[in-house]
């Protein structure tokens, strides 16, 4: 069975999040620098 999930409040920030947590919107928190994806010849796809 699959867990249900429940965001219970939401709070306003005065800052920007720079850690891994779960948001709402807003710009992504990378783990790792990130990179465009190659094609298959091995040429960055932008």
């Amino acid at each position: 069975m699959i867990t249900k999930s429940v965001i219970e409040s939401i709070n306003r920030v005065s800052k920007p999040i720079t850690t891994p947590v779960m948001k709402i919107g807003g710009q992504p928190v990378w783990l790792t620098e990130p990179h465009w994806p190659l094609s298959a010849g091995g040429i960055t796809a932008q």
